[in-house]
């Protein structure tokens, strides 16, 4: 331990162990051209009770939809990790939504997902 301003922190690096009850690497959803930012369609293999770890690496821009909540505009080659999260269900039944908003580029999305 050391600290910092008076507080004890812990040694690093922190190790903790993820235990999941379903796991799905979908490898590469291709995402097909939607040209608009409106029409979101679901990740079948996140659409679980409860969603701890989402990894997604496209190599088109795109938007994702966590929980129903605003778009969030994703650029081309970036990257969005969630872990020891608890995303539940939004209706209808959707973790984690994307949209392609290209009208002529079709998205590559390497995903895992894992929770429960």
């Amino acid at each position: 331990m050391f600290e910092v301003d008076g507080v004890s922190l812990p040694d690093f690096p922190i190790v903790r162990r993820y235990i999941v009850n379903e796991l799905a690497n979908l490898g590469d959803l291709v995402a097909a051209p939607d040209s608009n930012t409106s029409t979101f369609h679901a990740i079948p293999a996140a659409v679980m009770a409860t969603l701890g770890i989402f990894f997604v690496a496209p190599d088109q821009a795109i938007n994702l939809k966590i929980n129903m909540n605003t778009p969030l505009p994703l650029n081309a080659n970036g990257l969005v990790l969630i872990m020891g999260a608890a995303l539940t269900q939004g209706t209808p039944n959707t973790n984690v939504e994307y949209n392609n908003p290209s009208s002529v580029i079709s998205a590559n999305l390497p995903i895992i997902v894992a929770g429960s």
